[in-house]
């Protein structure tokens, strides 16, 4: 499913670019979600498969840790280094710009918050529940854009508030994932409940709320687990020719196509966006039967994480430097794609598969340590 996850992380940038009608790529609030979605499927693939027996709870932590911090650590500091460089040279500070002008006056705690959940990761998703007053404290806020300025723009690398649910949901995914289904359905259950709550209840039907709120985006997470125990009860009679092939060309579609499909909205809920949620949980096992042999499916999927969290910088730079020169949105969009995968595809080669290696060395010590009746499985991620 390795395609599926670099459309999505394209429909990312594409968003972040503010063109979004140069392609008709899905939603990027749709796009996170159903990567949660994906994320939860594969977590309980490999923690099922392949993280097993005594200390395989500390290993898969220490090895998602290895697999996120690594390439985001290097583009944090390259960000930083870049803006300064742009500060120093243009005037423009980039990503630097509210720090520059708002971190004199700002609560030394808050800013003190801010700099550790940079290098933590866990926790960036606090700046979009949290203002900033006119004395420059910081308070917990139902609306993040009342701030003056938003609390998520002193952040370097603002798209890594995603990063910190993932981890999150990393810390408890080894306590659900191999829970019965019905366990899993109550879980998904309790956390729709609970936005539908925070809806009716609190009138919380906007961002942050919508998506980026760690207690009901757990539901997307354990919907693809959900997913994962479905695929497990029929894999053994799931279709890996053309249908299941079918199924994945269709996800993919409907992916890359989401904006140019009619929205079918009812009382303001879109039913296009619901339609391919549910299409997706329903499509994984299928996606997932036809493509895991897919050499270059996985290559392709190995780009994701890291377009996604370098693109900003790319952006920022990109659009400083062309501001000086009349280019369309075309050209301007495809500079920014180009740039970012370029430097994703160096983080993948010079970063990830090393690690990748290092880490693979990790399991297969865990596993020669299991004893005969404990499983070992190849499957991973």
């Amino acid at each position: 499913m390795g395609t599926i996850r670099l459309a999505l992380a394209l429909a990312v940038v594409l968003a972040h670019t503010h063109e979004p009608t140069v392609l008709p790529f899905v939603a990027s609030n749709v796009a996170v979600q159903v990567f949660f979605i994906i994320s939860g499927f594969y977590m309980a693939v490999i923690l099922n498969e392949k993280y097993t027996g005594p200390g395989s709870y500390g290993l898969f932590i220490s090895n998602r840790f290895l697999r996120l911090y690594p390439i985001y650590i290097i583009v944090l500091g390259t960000t930083i280094l870049t803006c300064l460089a742009f500060w120093a040279f243009t005037g423009d500070a980039l990503g630097l710009q509210t720090w520059r002008d708002y971190a004199h006056s700002t609560d030394k705690g808050g800013l003190w918050l801010i700099a550790v959940t940079h290098f933590t990761i866990i926790g960036q998703d606090l700046g979009l529940f949290l203002s900033r007053t006119s004395d420059g404290a910081f308070h917990l806020t139902r609306n993040f854009l009342i701030s003056d300025p938003p609390v998520h723009q002193f952040y370097v690398v603002p798209q890594a508030w995603a990063m910190s649910l993932e981890l999150c949901f990393y810390l408890i995914a080894p306590f659900l994932v191999r829970r019965h289904l019905g366990v899993m359905a109550l879980v998904v259950s309790a956390c729709f409940a609970l936005k539908v709550f925070l809806f009716k209840a609190y009138d919380l039907h906007f961002d942050p709320w919508t998506y980026r709120f760690f207690p009901t985006e757990l539901g997307m997470f354990m919907l693809g687990c959900c997913a994962y125990r479905g695929y497990e009860m029929l894999k053994a009679n799931l279709p890996s020719g053309k249908f299941a092939i079918g199924v994945w060309i269709l996800l993919l579609g409907f992916t890359v196509f989401y904006r140019a499909l009619p929205a079918m909205e009812i009382h303001g809920s879109s039913l296009r966006k619901a339609c391919y949620m549910i299409f997706a949980v329903l499509a994984l096992p299928f996606a997932f039967q036809c493509s895991k042999h897919w050499k270059l499916d996985r290559m392709l999927g190995e780009l994701s994480y890291p377009l996604y969290i370098c693109h900003m910088l790319v952006i920022w730079a990109a659009k400083r430097v062309m501001s000086s020169t009349p280019t369309t949105d075309w050209i301007l969009t495809f500079v920014i794609l180009f740039l970012s995968l370029a430097w994703a595809y160096g983080l993948v080669k010079w970063v990830m598969l090393p690690m990748e290696q290092f880490r693979q060395k990790r399991v297969s010590l865990h596993q020669a340590q299991l004893t005969p009746s404990q499983p070992m499985a190849l499957v991973g991620k």
